[in-house]
């Protein structure tokens, strides 16, 4: 789903793990003057966050009355990067998965409190390990895609973002490519636009493809397989240096 700006004719099209959660908060200023603060009127609304102001939806060109009329764009990263950057933020630092089990043995309130975590059965989260490394996150991330909603919503193929079709967009910026976008943006706005960076991951959190088993990395890549074939032209398909 599209975040629309028609002040500039700009339409973003986010995906989990990829700027996301900054991008979202510049198309938020261009159209509002402010930076993003939840408000009074937002609270009534239900609107929590950001990203229940505008949420990362299943690509639909429909949600546009005439996308002809709008710069249409998005930002990719390479499609191994985002699982294990999403392995490293939603499950290595913050313990999601723990925090899904705590529910399911917690009772309705810790139901009601965490119920973002989880869809599903609580047979299947118990069998999940609650501490999962790097290789057991990637040989059971279908069983943890089912069961725990924050994991599904930030490790879903890019395509369910972006449609099948690349050429619907007008510009596709990798993630390296941020530059370039602020400078879009500023010339398409007519003023500046600063890009921030956020939601960086500490070092001792961070992930890569050399820190698992070569099992987990070819399972991994077949898992992909359908990712890099989509964003060939952007990603080569990557190989572990060990």
């Amino acid at each position: 789903m599209a975040f629309l700006n028609e002040r500039i004719g700009v339409a973003y099209y986010p995906i989990p793990k990829v700027a996301c959660s900054t991008l979202k908060g510049v198309m938020y200023e261009l159209e509002t003057g402010r930076k993003w603060k939840r408000t009074p009127e937002l609270a009534e609304r239900g609107i929590r966050t950001l990203h229940h102001y505008h949420k990362s939806r299943r690509f639909d060109p429909s949600d546009m009355a005439d996308p002809a009329d709008f710069w249409k764009f998005a930002v990719l990263r390479d499609p191994a990067s985002r699982i294990l950057s999403a392995y490293a933020s939603k499950v290595h630092k913050k313990n999601s998965v723990e925090l899904a089990k705590e529910k399911h043995a917690s009772g309705a309130g810790m139901l009601k409190r965490i119920g973002m975590f989880v869809k599903g059965g609580a047979k299947g989260v118990m069998s999940l390990p609650s501490h999962p490394s790097p290789d057991e996150f990637v040989f059971n991330i279908g069983a943890y895609r089912k069961h725990v909603e924050v994991i599904r919503t930030h490790t879903r193929p890019a395509r369910y973002y972006l449609g099948k079709d690349l050429g619907f967009f007008d510009r596709l910026f990798r993630l390296s490519e941020m530059d370039d976008l602020q400078e879009e943006l500023s010339r398409r706005a007519g003023r500046r636009v600063n890009i921030p960076k956020k939601n960086a991951i500490p070092d001792e959190h961070k992930v890569g493809i050399d820190d698992l088993s070569r099992p987990a990395f070819e399972h991994l890549m077949e898992q992909l397989d359908s990712e890099y074939e989509l964003l060939s032209a952007y990603f080569p398909r990557p190989s572990q240096s060990k």
